[in-house]
């Protein structure tokens, strides 16, 4: 059944876009997203239409109207249609009540009129009213006069043979595994946060990670030095390190960088993520807060979406996987893949997939997608 989302919640889930709830607040939203499928929906909705809000903004405004107040439009115009959709999706609830409300009264009726007609002894057949004697009601008719009762013949051989038992029920799909909320400033090593999301990775086999930062460049360079401390090797296709070199920071903030990685185990995962959630402090200055804000960490179940990513066919994937050759080396590879889904796989990234090794017992492979 579904519930229709209250404007407190609302507020919540737009205050967890702005970046304004506070650690309470954020506390009582993951705990609702993690039952409603409707909150977590509209969230990632709402987390698109902030992205494209942004892309907006960063385009020059036209003359005469000052950037902040079209900005101002547009947000309320998102955040407007976003609520109309979550409420007109449910405009049948109200006639769905009344329907039934008139059924139950109908059925009511029926029985009372039935119910005195049978104690006035009254049939009705047609539009000719007859009346029923109570002593014939007490009468037990003649036996004589009761037909015999036709029995079915028994089936023939062919007839039997025909009759197949039906096919049992297909048992139920599994419950999709919840979204995970996580903010990069709770993620302190050896914190309960940190071993909480260990325990919600661990039996997940396929993840994509969507994470929201302040500096696509900074971002993927941190994400280098991570992955570099756990021993993998982030490797970039040449459309990614192109990519990489714009310094445009209004055409940065409208990319999306993929990163593709396999065989990591739950507890490396989020010790990358611990890694890139702390400050810079290697400078000889002062140290630089990181640029990574928060992300949603939900499984991907199909192979044919890793590949897609990679820009591979899926067999590709497949037949790694049936693989059980261990790396000679201690050293892993993951690679950053060019902001543009769908193109076409280049040498590089060809090269990577065949030279993966398989996939090991008890490990994941990991699409991280990093976005302004």
């Amino acid at each position: 059944m579904l519930v229709m989302l209250s404007d407190e919640v609302l507020e919540l889930l737009t205050g967890y876009v702005d970046g304004e709830l506070t650690a309470r607040e954020r506390a009582v939203l993951m705990r609702l997203l993690e039952r409603s499928s409707e909150a977590r929906g509209l969230l990632r909705q709402l987390m698109e239409d902030s992205h494209r809000l942004k892309q907006l903004s960063a385009q020059p405004s036209e003359p005469g109207l000052p950037g902040d107040f079209l900005q101002q439009i547009a947000q309320q115009q998102l955040l407007q249609a976003s609520r109309q959709k979550a409420t007109a999706e449910r405009w049948w609830l109200p006639l769905l009540a009344i329907s039934s409300v008139a059924s139950l009264l109908i059925g009511a009726c029926s029985l009372l009129y039935w119910y005195n007609a049978g104690r006035n002894g009254e049939i009705k057949t047609g539009n000719v009213k007859k009346s029923v004697p109570l002593a014939a009601k007490n009468q037990t008719p003649d036996k004589k006069q009761i037909p015999a009762q036709v029995q079915p013949a028994p089936p023939t051989p062919n007839e039997e043979k025909s009759k197949k038992p039906l096919p049992a029920p297909s048992p139920a799909p599994p419950p999709a595994d919840p979204v995970i909320q996580v903010a990069f400033g709770d993620l302190v090593e050896n914190g309960r946060a940190s071993a909480q999301l260990v325990d919600s990775i661990k039996r997940r086999k396929d993840l994509l990670i969507d994470i929201r930062v302040s500096n696509n460049p900074l971002a993927v360079e941190r994400l280098r030095a991570a992955f570099h401390t756990a021993k993998i090797n982030l490797l970039a296709d040449p459309g990614a390190r192109a990519a990489l070199r714009e310094k445009d920071n209004r055409k940065q903030a409208m990319l999306n960088y993929l990163v593709y990685a396999d065989n990591l185990e739950a507890g490396e995962m989020v010790k990358i993520l611990q890694e890139i959630s702390r400050p810079d402090t290697s400078g000889a200055v002062s140290s630089v807060p990181s640029p990574y804000v928060n992300a949603l960490i939900e499984t991907i179940s199909e192979t044919q979406k890793l590949a897609a990513v990679l820009g591979v066919e899926a067999e590709r994937l497949k037949s790694s996987e049936a693989a059980s050759v261990k790396s000679t080396s201690d050293w892993r590879e993951a690679m950053v893949l060019a902001p543009t889904p769908g193109k076409e796989a280049s040498r590089e990234v060809r090269d990577f997939v065949e030279r993966r090794p398989g996939m090991q017992a008890n490990t994941m492979r990991v699409v991280i997608k990093v976005h302004q």
